[in-house]
């Protein structure tokens, strides 16, 4: 019969490789969207598009229009989203074009693709079509304004100067360029990176447009 040294021995060992898995398991992160258009993550792709018409009118300021996917297909459930939205910076302005380019992809790694959108008609410190480029977060809702960025030429770290007719962001393209499970954001021959807090211009790249961001 096993001394109570021997027992108590034993015991101790099986408790230990009993609890060290639970106490190593990794944390789990969230895993990337399968579809680049799955706004809500519900595993049904969804339309986005864009149209002069707003709230306003027929003003060229510029809509966001996004119809959700179900497994009957598209289920009516229509969202319209601008520069007068709540979060989305800026406001309706006489030909601002928001929504004239728009690309996805899930920059953040979240689970829920993203959307890039130019604004290419914005008038920014006095010049007249300057251009900039709105990021709209996806979330379990759908798209939405919070935690939306805006960069334009006056952004910290891109370089050059608001130019009056230069329309920043006009060609734009959301591409993994590093195989990093995070969609860079390509524009205007500029690379700004995507991480788990969106995207940045820190470490921002003067590139080439080519069939990569086609």
């Amino acid at each position: 019969m096993p001394s109570s040294r021997t027992a108590l021995a034993a015991a101790s060992a099986l408790v230990a490789a009993l609890c060290t898995p639970l106490l190593a398991a990794p944390t789990a992160s969230a895993a990337p969207a399968e579809y680049a258009d799955d706004f809500n993550g519900d595993g049904y792709r969804d339309y986005a598009y864009g149209e002069s018409v707003t709230d306003a009118g027929s003003d060229g300021s510029g809509t966001v229009g996004v119809i959700y996917g179900t497994a009957t297909g598209p289920n009516g459930r229509k969202q319209n989203i601008t520069q007068n939205s709540a979060g989305v910076p800026g406001a309706n302005e006489w030909d601002d074009g928001f929504g004239n380019a728009m690309t996805a992809a899930d920059f953040n790694r979240d689970g829920y693709p993203d959307l890039a959108v130019a604004a290419p008609g914005e008038d920014l410190g006095g010049h007249a079509d300057a251009g900039a480029v709105h990021i709209l977060r996806g979330s379990a809702s759908g798209l939405t304004g919070s935690k939306s960025q805006f960069f334009d030429r006056a952004s910290s770290g891109v370089p050059g100067d608001l130019e009056a007719g230069e329309s920043f962001g006009e060609r734009l393209r959301l591409r993994d360029s590093d195989r990093d499970g995070h969609a860079d954001l390509f524009t205007d021959y500029l690379r700004l990176r995507g991480h788990s807090g969106g995207i940045t211009a820190s470490g921002i790249q003067q590139t080439v447009w080519s069939d990569f961001t086609e």
